[in-house]
């Protein structure tokens, strides 16, 4: 009697349980039930703009899914009256997204005080699906700092150097991997060197080109990729500046590093490592599919790499080190170089920790867009507005909050917002090859000391350079090659002469390059 008593309990309580799953709602699964939304850019980042003056920017919101729609509830954006929705530039509002449709969410920027400041923007959804947020920067300067260009602002062209490019002798192609970062691949080209440049700069070739291999695909682990780089091994480390695993926001960065490329054709090609970190997250349901986590309610995710909005890499060719630059960096967020050891035979995710990183008010560092190792070890670093020289890291470990050995910045240097720099030549460097967002390619001597209000030695702007993001010296080691964010890749001669341009239908956005060895 006792046996069937319990058999009929545990037939009632079955059919219990039952009901209650019958009668409770379907549960929305975020990871496959919602649509899924690309912002570009991301984050959005306005350059240093007078107090009391207002810049609007702009993201474009895209609904990547194929099949699901995404029910908008609302928009926001924090740390208000600074930065606020812009309802004149914003078409995204409540109600159905359509698969594949894209609408435009507005920004202004209206700095109060000087100094850094982040905001958020995001937008919620009525369907059950997590909101989906993207991080605003920007930065406030006194009114009589040097002018900075609004979004819509044009800049008067510098005339080009010497219309008479020398010969540069550079006949053999130059097989260089190109980061895409709206449609975030990296492609593979061989760009033709060219022996006998035309002595017009105003004539200068264009030449379409196709890639040879291209990186894309869901196993790659590229996110808005911003800068690359080869090791000596001929490994692809790729900057991510949107990577990394942080559940409900953006992510803080990642460095997607790949072995020897070969073959041709798109490829998903998984990373044989990946350095990221795991961004101090509590370990709850949502969260315990990643690695740092071992159970609900189990452990703590934590971040060791430090990556924050990382923008740019070089790798020391004498120790293999690895330098990043951290647009965001710091805990005052005026950014950072991390410098992590060569990974020898590492793979898999990586959360680990630089040796040193140089950051602290005593740096002068200020949202840093590009880094470059002289032969010497000096250590390099493209500031927005200034080029800073650190000394070379040797033995020292840990925070190193030291003031540079140089700086060039002012009004002289035509400088007014830089996205990258290369060191040339190589081996026994010169001369600075400094990227301006606004007024072209800039040059400068290495051979500084002390703070230099220097005007360039050289200036090119037109013949195809627009919005110029970073560079590599091409093989042979004579010329340039120049990415412009807007599309193309051109090639320069030492002397600055524009001496052929390069067009391809898979240019999205280029923005990093780096040369195979």
């Amino acid at each position: 009697m006792r046996t069937k008593r319990l058999i009929l309990i545990a037939v009632s309580l079955a059919a219990s349980f039952a009901l209650s799953l019958a009668l409770r709602p379907p549960r929305v699964d975020a990871k496959t039930d919602c649509a899924k939304l690309k912002w570009q850019p991301a984050p959005l980042k306005f350059g240093p703009v007078n107090m009391g003056s207002q810049v609007a920017r702009s993201f474009t919101l895209t609904n990547t899914s194929k099949t699901l729609g995404a029910e908008i509830s609302s928009i926001a954006v924090t740390t208000a009256p600074i930065f606020t929705l812009d309802d004149s530039a914003t078409t995204c509002a409540a109600g159905e997204m359509p698969p594949g449709a894209e609408c435009i969410l507005g920004v202004t920027f209206s700095p109060s005080a000087k100094g850094k400041v982040t905001g958020k923007a995001t937008v919620s959804f009525s369907d059950g699906c997590s909101a989906v947020h993207r991080k605003v920067t920007g930065k406030g300067i006194a009114a009589t700092a040097s002018p900075t260009p609004t979004a819509s602002a044009t800049p008067t062209p510098t005339p080009t150097p010497s219309p008479s490019p020398t010969p540069t002798g550079a006949a053999s192609p130059t097989v260089a991997a190109v980061t895409e970062y709206n449609s975030a691949e990296v492609d593979v080209f061989s760009f033709p060197g060219v022996a006998s440049p035309t002595a017009s700069p105003s004539s200068v070739p264009s030449t379409e080109v196709t890639p040879t291999v291209s990186i894309a695909g869901p196993s790659t682990g590229l996110s808005s990729p911003i800068s690359a780089a080869f090791d000596s091994a001929g490994n692809l480390y790729v900057v991510n500046e949107n990577g990394g695993i942080e559940y409900g926001t953006t992510g803080q960065g990642s460095i997607t590093i790949y072995g020897p490329l070969s073959g041709s054709g798109t490829q998903d090609l998984a990373p044989i490592a990946t350095i990221e970190g795991e961004f101090n997250l509590a370990c709850t349901a949502a969260a315990v599919p990643y690695a740092c986590c071992s159970g609900p309610g189990t452990g703590t995710c934590v971040d060791n790499t430090g990556l924050n909005d990382p923008s740019a890499i070089a790798i020391d060719p004498a120790t293999g080190n690895i330098y990043v630059a951290n647009f965001l960096g710091g805990s005052a967020l005026q950014g950072s170089v991390s410098i992590f050891p060569p990974l020898g035979n590492q793979t898999g995710l990586l959360n680990i920790a630089p040796i040193a990183t140089i950051v602290g008010a005593d740096t002068g560092l200020d949202t840093p867009a590009g880094v470059a190792v002289q032969d010497n070890g000096s250590i390099w670093v493209a500031n927005y507005q200034s080029i800073n020289e650190y000394p070379p890291l040797g033995s020292s470990t840990g925070a190193l909050d030291e003031a540079p050995l140089a700086s060039i910045s002012g009004s002289a240097t035509d400088i007014l917002g830089l996205a990258g720099l290369l060191l040339y030549p190589p081996t026994a460097s010169t001369s600075v090859f400094a990227f301006d967002s606004f007024n072209g390619v800039l040059q400068f001597p290495t051979a500084i000391s002390g703070d230099e209000n220097i005007a360039p030695t050289t200036v090119t702007s037109g013949n195809g350079i627009a919005s110029p993001a970073n560079g590599a010296v091409a093989a042979g080691g004579s010329d340039v090659l120049v990415t412009n964010i807007n599309g193309g890749v051109v090639e320069l001669d030492p002397q600055g002469n524009v001496v052929q341009t390069f067009t391809s239908s898979s240019f999205d956005q280029p923005s990093g390059i780096a040369v195979q060895p």
